[in-house]
């Protein structure tokens, strides 16, 4: 588990390194037109599994919660990449018109 904390945290500092101003989601995978604002990472203080919960505490002092449905079966692994996707993309909503749209090209 530490071993997958380390890497999405990895994956976030790459990505910070990258969105210094706006990250054209186009250009990286094809999908829409649209810009992501530029996300400061602040890192990753600690992660809390409590099913049916995933929290993510930032060294920013702010924090992220996610929750799996009642029809879903717990995965903390899913729990953390939507927690950090919500943080960076600011939104669910964000995340499902990203994945919508790269559903209807695929």
């Amino acid at each position: 588990m530490r071993e997958m904390i380390l890497k999405m945290e990895v994956m976030a500092i790459e990505y910070e390194r990258f969105c210094l101003d706006e990250l054209p989601i186009a250009k990286v995978r094809g999908y829409i037109n649209e810009k992501l604002p530029a996300m400061p990472y602040p890192g990753i203080k600690k992660v809390i599994f409590n099913n049916p919960a995933t929290i993510i505490l930032w060294n920013d002092g702010t924090k992220t919660v996610v929750k799996c449905s009642k029809n879903e079966k717990f995965d903390p692994e899913k729990g953390l990449s939507m927690a950090i996707s919500e943080r960076v993309l600011g939104s669910y909503s964000k995340f499902k018109k990203i994945m919508d749209s790269a559903e209807d090209k695929s």
